[in-house]
């Protein structure tokens, strides 16, 4: 599969379409649900494992910067961005997924090396 259909997201709009009622349930509960919490996490840790499997050559060129592009890129496919664009700008489902998809070519595009900004400790 070519870098434009794993970046096409079609796939991951579908399923951001179909658990958006779900998520937003737990996202009003989580504050007060440990449970919901660690689930949260737990979905945060497979989101990472796909976009390492999915992005695997990307990643191996991105150098020293690779942490912080996964991070990024795990934050672009995350249900919390899907919302942001469907309930923000109120983008339909087309929209939202080509912004997504814009989104990860992007970070994608990146050329390897350095990270481009430097680290600054919180004060």
């Amino acid at each position: 599969m070519g870098a434009t259909e794993r970046v096409d997201g079609r796939q991951r709009a579908r399923l951001l379409q179909l658990i958006a009622p779900s998520a937003r349930a737990a996202q009003l509960r989580e504050p007060l649900s440990p449970q919901l919490h660690r689930n949260r996490l737990k979905h945060v840790d497979r989101v990472r494992d796909e976009v390492e499997r999915l992005f695997a050559a990307e990643l191996d060129r991105a150098g020293p910067g690779r942490e912080h592009l996964v991070h990024a890129l795990v934050a672009a496919s995350m249900w919390s961005t899907w919302s942001m664009l469907r309930d923000g700008p109120g983008l339909d489902v087309g929209a939202a997924r080509v912004v997504m998809a814009r989104t990860v070519a992007a970070l994608l595009a990146v050329p390897a090396g350095p990270p481009l900004f430097r680290e600054v400790a919180d004060r």
